[in-house]
């Protein structure tokens, strides 16, 4: 049988109520005490109940993650989950992962009412507006990860995807491209456009007029990025470099351009965004603007947590730095 507090109690000739307090670290309980129970406890192998303890606490010790990750996006998806497990294990907490909720309003509030969870990290792309409703209404403690939130009642913490798009972009003109496209994607539209956004304003600051002919939205589909790489193409052959919204879709534009005899960078550079494992499994590996997934991720846990800790505290909005880590995609040698 489990060995229970009152064991520990009956084997120091103290009452359970004294173990309990020098077990939960009470003030009143001399250090001299706390020792003695803990050695008691540990010899003995009692292990605290972590249900009696969330129901003390008025807290279950859970985190719920609402997870939409797709194999066109597992490379991303998994480097910011990675993240929110280091830091939920870093503070003893369980994580528990909602995959369809978020198209299900009605059961997440259900979910809010009952707190079977203490707080969500949001990191699904796709949400309806009815999850960010019943989240904020139902006044249970969320964060976005990875896309900013308009509302001012909504945490978030994400990566700067105008910045990002302003560097990818300036580092293909400063390499002397001037005909530089960019796949975009109908994924994740907030991202999408805060990233062509930074693609216009580096075309600007160097004087070029923006041509929409340059610019494809590739569905998130087997394909996409080819398909739109091939729109680029069709329309404009002299393109000479291309920006592409994520790994994925680089990928397939890579195999875009090999079909068409195209080498990369010799013929066409590209560049693509957040700097995953997949952008290093490419040939030649891909330069990347890197978004700090992981550490992003980690820091989604700390700030829920103490929302979580703190109700009075407003809402967090972080936007994190990125940077650009160039590689054969661009820099491969010139023949």
């Amino acid at each position: 049988m489990p060995v229970t507090i009152e064991d520990v109690a009956r084997e120091l000739g103290l009452s359970a109520s004294t173990v309990s307090k020098a077990l939960n670290d009470y003030r009143d309980i001399p250090a001299e005490t706390k020792a003695r129970v803990s050695e008691a406890a540990r010899r003995l192998g009692y292990h605290p109940s972590a249900a009696a303890r969330s129901l003390r606490l008025h807290r279950t010790d859970r985190i719920g993650v609402i997870n939409t990750a797709t194999s066109y996006s597992v490379d991303y998806f998994t480097e910011l989950l990675r993240g929110v497990t280091a830091g939920a294990e870093g503070a003893d907490y369980n994580l528990v992962l909602y995959t369809n909720i978020h198209t299900q309003p009605d059961r997440l509030r259900r979910v809010c009412r009952s707190r079977e969870v203490d707080g969500i990290v949001l990191m699904s792309a796709d949400e309806t507006p009815e999850t960010l409703d019943a989240l904020i209404e139902e006044d249970l403690p969320f964060i976005t990860l990875g896309r900013c939130e308009q509302r001012p009642a909504a945490s978030f913490i994400a990566a700067d995807g105008e910045e990002a798009g302003l560097l990818a972009t300036r580092h293909l003109l400063e390499l002397g491209h001037r005909r530089v496209g960019m796949v975009s994607s109908t994924l994740d539209p907030q991202t999408c456009a805060q990233r062509v956004a930074g693609y216009r304003r580096a075309l600007d600051e160097a004087g070029i007029e923006f041509d929409s002919s340059l610019v494809a939205e590739a569905p998130y589909t087997p394909g996409g990025g080819a398909q739109a790489m091939d729109a680029i193409l069709a329309r404009e052959p002299r393109v000479s470099a291309v920006v592409t919204i994520s790994n994925t879709l680089a990928v397939e534009a890579l195999q875009s351009l090999a079909s068409r005899g195209l080498r990369v960078p010799h013929d066409v550079a590209v560049v693509t965004f957040d700097d995953t494992w997949l952008a290093l499994v490419t040939t030649p590996p891909l330069t990347s603007v890197r978004t700090p997934l992981f550490d992003m991720g980690r820091r989604s846990v700390e700030l829920l947590l103490a929302a979580i800790a703190d109700r009075s505290l407003p809402p967090p909005r972080v936007v994190c730095p990125v940077s650009l880590v160039a590689r054969g995609s661009t820099l491969g040698a010139q023949s």
